[in-house]
């Protein structure tokens, strides 16, 4: 796996007799943070509209909302809501539940979201090597499975991949064992079955290995 060109490459020994992976999604088959900063540009340009804030003021006022909500609710899926961030952010700012606002810039922030969103280079062949092979894959991700369903779409990979996990259905985050036990199972395969490719060292690799999941760094 090449990690440092952002090339997803993967050989054919790694492959062997393996029946199925497991797939990270987000900053393992895009870039998250190319995506997550034209986001909060897409936002800014809704808020500046009703409140004084300059982009930085914005940006720290984002990052103080979303650890606030982490700590409320980590560890499942709804504490990377941004819609909770940006409802937590504006009644800070406001003293109220300023729902239009609230939603608009939701809104904003998927929609700049997904415009900059494309796959790593050797994604798609990764997982049509995959499909000729009969490797079933299933994308192991954190979120609502909402927006990562979405996500899927816009990469246009439905048609590659065969099953989706999220931490909304599996009741938690990652290295959570819930959510690899319930890829297992969806799969109908034994760990030694499978390989976890993620991005994330405690989250996807250790996550995977606790169950005897061979895994690997992307």
């Amino acid at each position: 796996m090449s990690a440092g060109t952002h090339a997803f490459t993967i050989s054919e020994r790694e492959l062997k007799n393996i029946h199925g992976v497991l797939l990270d999604l987000d900053n393992t088959l895009y870039n998250y943070a190319t995506c997550h900063t034209a986001a909060l540009r897409s936002s800014y340009a809704v808020v500046r509209k009703t409140t004084d804030l300059s982009f930085k003021e914005f940006e720290e006022r984002y990052e103080v909302a979303r650890k606030n909500i982490k700590r409320q609710i980590d560890g499942r899926a709804a504490s990377h809501s941004r819609l909770l961030y940006f409802q937590n952010m504006f009644e800070m700012y406001f003293g109220i539940t300023h729902v239009e606002l609230t939603l608009a810039a939701e809104r904003a922030y998927w929609d700049g979201f997904f415009k900059k969103m494309k796959l790593y280079p050797g994604v798609r062949d990764f997982l049509t090597q995959c499909r000729k092979k009969c490797i079933s894959v299933c994308l192991v991700t954190d979120l609502t499975a909402e927006i990562q369903l979405r996500k899927i779409t816009h990469l246009r990979i439905a048609n590659l991949i065969d099953l989706v996990v999220s931490s909304e259905e599996a009741g938690a985050d990652k290295p959570h064992k819930s959510i690899f036990i319930l890829a297992l199972t969806k799969l109908g395969l034994e760990p030694h079955e499978v390989i976890l490719i993620g991005d994330d060292h405690k989250k996807d690799i250790l996550g995977a290995r606790a169950l005897g999941i061979r895994a690997i760094l992307a």
